[in-house]
């Protein structure tokens, strides 16, 4: 379901982002090393090309190391946005808790609505039986002249009627498969 999908990522984020939160009270530390190897005075290098002996004050070599670390304090601020942060997680865990709560309920009212709606087909298959039975006896009646086209027009109704209340129930147990199936395959 996309609202638990949004939950849960929400959440996660969430979770990452206290995670950074708390790296920022670890020290920073950086290393660094360099070696330099440059001719510092050229004029002396260059006086003598033919020479095989080099000054030696011509170049020079230099290796460094350096280590530097840091300890950042913001005056409080990361402990509130902190703080802020594990109110928004616990509230978003009861909302997914909530959310599957929530589920489980209308699981259990689909369910119970389905049993309703498909005892309810078969006292509606009957009681459409009984009126198809009526209206027929009523037309034969009515055509040998023995009842007035009121009970006709009646005995249609009742049937047009119960032919709606079938139709309709059918709706509604079609209804709660499909509800029923939805929440079924949300369940977290």
């Amino acid at each position: 379901r996309p609202d638990l999908k949004m939950l849960s990522s929400r959440l996660q984020s969430q979770f990452a982002r206290l995670d950074g939160l708390y790296t920022a009270y670890l020290p920073q530390t950086t290393l660094t090393a360099g070696y330099n190897y440059s001719n510092t005075n050229s004029l002396n290098y260059y006086s003598n090309t033919f020479s095989s002996n080099l000054n030696s004050e011509s170049f020079t070599n230099d290796f460094t190391i350096s280590i530097s670390t840091s300890l950042s304090f913001d005056g409080g601020q990361s402990l509130s946005s902190a703080s802020a942060l594990r109110h928004d997680i616990q509230s978003l865990e009861l909302q997914i808790e909530d959310t599957g709560s929530r589920i489980a309920s209308n699981i259990s009212k689909y369910t119970s609505d389905l049993a309703f709606y498909q005892s309810q087909s078969s006292v509606l298959s009957d009681k459409l039986k009984y009126a198809s039975q009526t209206l027929d006896a009523i037309n034969i009646r009515f055509d040998s002249g023995y009842s007035p086209i009121t009970d006709l027009l009646d005995a249609q109704r009742v049937y047009s009627n119960t032919q709606l209340e079938v139709i309709q129930n059918l709706n509604r147990e079609a209804s709660s498969i499909a509800l029923l199936l939805f929440e079924i395959a949300s369940r977290p």
